[in-house]
């Protein structure tokens, strides 16, 4: 493939080349490399949105790349040469296709979209919804009005089981609960799908997250793995697993499903039998993002390994209708990890981490697009 750089010189910082904010501040469009393609020029998707410091997703069901930044949010999909920026259609000089494994939208996609919302608030003015927070803010009411807060597992399932005899029923329990405690305090409505120690099927906590019309669900629990060194937490959503160990989790977390039967199973000798239809989420995007916001809090709060965002198919994020995500709060396999989860006081912590990181989501969400019912 033949690689043409845009034409545009920018004058050179003494560390080198400027920054991707430096022409931002500036009002100059930040440089994205063409790329050539039978004669027609493109942009790769991911380097355009790296450009523009814009959020990004990528749903390979739905072949769809979002990009979103502020109040602007840009939709291309693969075999279409139109652009959706903030619900109106744009034109563009090719479709948007895979090439050798790139994702690329025709380069016109810069001028005509990214160019024209994510480089100034242009955009935001027009969808005006900074007022609006004020407002709420003004009168004491929270971004969000129903969240349903997951205690995993309980009653006869416990869980995974540290060597010292923790517990994650238990664990998870405690963080729950503590978690509505500071998400409470902001006057938000927190339903617990369990608030003692109950076996609650899976249906029954996506049932009551629904039947609720909460606006969040957040799901808590601990990890473990036969490899004791592995330590950490993660932060999940609705996906296509990523890796061999997010498709274990996912099928020993979904377990809960024979435990409803009375059927107690080796998790990994029914992994194959797990298989869930994947279906194309309108909520996943909002996913992702919470996911990265208590993920970030979690990582600038606690001194914990951070082992990132990660997606699989998790029964209690496929059946929920609304942004919903799992946590995975540190390693019961790993000793220094059940150690900290035995601590009253890092439990204290996590919640408070995951409840600024709820917060935050909530008051960026609100800014962009608003919550409907």
């Amino acid at each position: 493939m033949q690689k043409t750089a845009i034409v545009l010189f920018i004058t050179l910082l003494v560390s080198g080349c400027a920054a991707p904010g430096a022409y931002r501040k500036a009002g100059i469009s930040p440089r994205v490399e063409e790329v050539s393609v039978s004669g027609s020029k493109y942009v790769r998707a991911k380097e355009a949105a790296d450009a523009y410091a814009a959020d990004w997703y990528w749903d390979s069901t739905m072949k769809i790349f979002t990009m979103t930044k502020s109040s602007s949010q840009a939709k291309v999909m693969v075999g279409s040469s139109l652009a959706d920026l903030n619900g109106r259609i744009v034109n563009l000089k090719k479709d948007t296709e895979i090439h050798n494994g790139e994702l690329l939208i025709s380069a016109d996609f810069i001028s005509k979209v990214a160019g024209a919302c994510f480089l100034s608030d242009v955009c935001e003015k027009k969808v005006g919804k900074s007022a609006a927070i004020k407002t709420i803010a003004s009168k004491g009411k929270p971004c969000i009005d129903t969240i349903v807060v997951d205690a995993g597992h309980g009653g006869k399932d416990p869980g995974a089981i540290g060597r010292d005899g923790t517990y994650e029923k238990n664990v998870v329990l405690d963080v729950a609960k503590r978690l509505k405690k500071h998400l409470a305090s902001r006057g938000i409505n927190v339903i617990m799908t369990r608030d003692t120690d109950t076996f609650i099927s899976l249906g029954g906590r996506t049932e009551k997250a629904n039947s609720n019309k909460a606006k969040l669900f957040v799901s808590i629990h601990a990890n473990a793995n036969k490899y004791r060194s592995i330590n950490g937490f993660e932060v999940y959503y609705f996906s296509e697993a990523t890796d061999d160990d997010a498709r274990a989790l996912a099928a020993a977390e979904n377990a809960a499903l024979d435990k409803e039967n009375g059927n107690l199973v080796n998790p990994t000798t029914n992994l194959k039998a797990i298989i869930w239809d994947l279906k194309y989420s309108e909520y996943r995007a909002q996913s992702i993002r919470l996911a990265r916001s208590i993920s970030r809090y979690i990582n600038d709060d606690l001194s914990i390994r951070n082992r990132g965002i990660k997606s699989a198919r998790f029964y209690v994020l496929k059946n929920t209708r609304m942004p919903a995500v799992l946590v995975e709060t540190a390693y019961l396999s790993n000793q220094y990890d059940e150690k900290k989860l035995a601590d009253s006081s890092f439990r204290e912590d996590i919640a408070l981490a995951i409840s600024k990181g709820v917060l935050s989501y909530c008051d960026e969400y609100e800014r962009r697009e608003g919550y409907t019912n």
